[in-house]
């Protein structure tokens, strides 16, 4: 009867959940997130990614000029080759482009692409625009000539970030999350590399171990390198300190595009102040610095690229081997620099400027002078409300300050607020047996927490975290403004939905996970019974270990699967990890029942 109460008061109270962003449609947050600028007007477009328009802006002027007024929450912005029309993503699972004309400020076509379309790179040598679809795993190519879907790529996990080589002739896809087990001994992200003339992949170049939350992509002026910001985790040790990056570090890897090889990985950290979250990057106006957004700490890091070249020119392979763990390889060659703003994204030149979007700041940061720069300049974009409980505890989650030493930010390691595909030796159950990062989609309304369930809710593990993985004292306020921000998340609907509902192999998949008796367990609304069970998955010295039943919802964007991660793919969980059957009666199932199963377990 408990039980019972329990779950009608976790369905009861679904309505009543506080919701992050926006307060009203007259008063939104901004949240600026992506820049593109127009030479030909002295114009740039700033997307407010929660508010429902872009930012038309002067910077020479520093004068804000008007809002481009849309029905949806913009993504990246790129300017057409013509200067006329402005390109931008609709994020939806029915992702969309949409081409705006600057003459009118109204949408003159859309173009359907793929799942949660966010990143876009544009080739004005040879008319086209390149979307990166994040759920869809693949790179959508439009003619912006014809304002036509031409080809469909596909690509690695998540592409986060698209960029063009100078000649035109190489683009280059950051695949976010790693894809594959996380019991391997090498899991890192990749970066997919695609010839423009035939738009296949010639390469898929793997950074070094640990890599992954790849944000953005930046070729060097003659196109020689390629750079990218991501986080690079050191999840093999056990989380027993943070100092001195144990935990995570913040980097930036450097591609050879000519052999389309990988180079090395530098940090950008300090020896005793890390550099958490890098984000966006982009040259300086004379191309020979590196700006890189360092969204946790609020900060830019400027790296003097011909300094960085001549060090890794002149270093040996063994040197090389060991940049990846040397914080004074940076020595003289990079600067870091306050923002004045909270949680920089983007950062983009425009003329002789830098300008710089930051998320929990309603004003675009300007700065005209790289050696001055404390002289900064906010342009301001609009008002936004009082930040809500929820809006401060989306803060707290991506905010470093709270970390000690500002080595990492809770979304170091649950970017989105999810799962980053790695696993980590934590301290809640013994030390030896690293688990699989989980979402925190629906954790508050899901006791037991962790793998083991070792924590009885997630109010406990909020401040679990703070203590003993951010390695500092929690206020009890910013614990309590974290637990709304992580009620108020909502499922992103699955790509496995056809028109948003299940499709016919899905509902037959459905009965399947009835009758073999997945139902029993995975049960109610988040598809858990809140139970612990053996269900023969765990490995030596944890065979008879039971875990905590995992809630389903969203699972489809989850993987790898079980404890430890050894299942790369929803199949493997039921064909190869599912000894005795104690993990639902698959076994004797037809290849047809089992790919129904699969799909609707992946439609959750």
């Amino acid at each position: 009867m408990k039980r019972v109460l329990l779950l009608f008061c976790i369905i009861s109270g679904l309505s009543f959940l506080p919701k992050a962003g926006p307060v009203s449609e007259e008063q939104p947050y901004l949240s600026p997130t992506y820049i593109s600028e127009n030479p030909a007007s002295q114009q740039c477009y700033v997307s407010l990614s929660t508010a429902r328009k872009i930012a038309v802006v002067n910077a020479a002027k520093g004068e804000f000029g008007g809002y481009i007024p849309l029905p949806f929450n913009p993504g990246e912005t790129v300017v057409g080759p013509d200067a006329g029309i402005l390109y931008v993503t609709d994020g939806k699972p029915a992702g969309s482009v949409h081409a705006i004309s600057l003459e009118t400020r109204e949408i003159i076509r859309s173009i359907r692409v793929g799942h949660s379309p966010e990143a876009m790179a544009i080739s004005p040598s040879d008319y086209r625009l390149y979307v990166g679809n994040r759920f869809s795993n693949s790179l959508s190519v439009i003619d912006t000539r014809s304002l036509e879907l031409i080809e469909e790529v596909p690509v690695g996990r998540e592409p986060s970030a698209i960029a063009i080589s100078p000649s035109g002739q190489l683009v280059g896809v950051a695949n976010s999350l790693p894809d594959g087990a996380a019991n391997d001994t090498f899991v890192s992200a990749t970066i997919s590399l695609i010839d423009s003339e035939t738009l296949q992949v010639v390469e898929t170049v793997v950074l070094t171990n640990g890599s992954h939350s790849i944000r953005d992509l930046v070729f060097s002026r003659d196109g020689r390198y390629l750079y990218a910001s991501h986080i690079l985790s050191r999840n093999t040790l056990p989380t027993t300190q943070i100092e001195h990056g144990w935990i995570n570090c913040n980097a930036v890897s450097v591609l050879d595009t000519d052999n389309k090889a990988f180079i090395t990985t530098f940090l950008l950290d300090d020896f005793d102040r890390g550099a958490a979250n890098p984000s966006g990057m982009c040259l300086s106006p004379e191309g020979d610095t590196l700006l890189v957004a360092l969204s946790g700490v609020h900060e830019l890091a400027v790296i003097d690229l011909d300094k960085l070249h001549a060090r890794i020119d002149g270093s040996s392979a063994q040197e090389i081997n060991e940049v990846p763990y040397n914080f004074q390889f940076l020595h003289g060659i990079k600067k870091r620099i306050s923002t004045q703003a909270k949680s920089p994204r983007h950062v983009q030149s425009f003329g002789k400027q830098i300008l710089v979007s930051c998320y929990f700041s309603p004003h675009l940061v300007v700065i005209t002078d790289l050696e001055q720069p404390d002289k900064q300049v906010k342009i301001e974009l609009g008002q936004e409300p009082e930040m809500s409980k929820a809006r401060q505890g989306e803060l707290l989650f991506c905010d470093a300050d709270l970390c000690f030493q500002k080595w990492q930010s809770c979304i170091s390691c649950h970017p989105d607020a999810r799962a980053d595909g790695l696993n980590w030796d934590l301290l809640n159950d013994g030390m030896g047996n690293p688990k699989n990062v989980k979402s925190m989609l629906f954790t508050h309304f899901t006791p037991p927490v962790m793998i083991t369930g070792v924590r009885d809710s997630a109010e406990i593990a909020v401040r679990s975290g703070i203590k003993y993985i951010l390695f500092t004292q929690y206020h009890e306020a910013q614990a309590q403004a974290i637990d709304v921000y992580l009620k108020s998340l909502r499922p992103v609907p699955s790509p496995y939905l056809h028109d948003g509902k299940l499709s016919k192999a899905a509902l037959r998949g459905r009965k399947v996970f009835r009758r073999v008796g997945c139902a029993d367990c995975h049960s109610g609304p988040f598809y858990t019974d809140g139970l612990k069970y053996d269900v023969g998955t765990g490995l030596p010295p944890h065979e008879n270990d039971k875990f905590d039943v995992p809630a389903l919802n969203e699972v489809w964007r989850t993987a790898p699967y079980l404890y430890d991660g050894r299942a790369k793919t929803m199949k493997a969980v039921f064909t190869e990890f599912n000894h005795d059957d104690a993990h639902g009666r698959t076994s004797k199932l037809s290849s047809r029942d089992l790919n129904n199963l699969m799909v609707y377990v992946l439609s959750l």
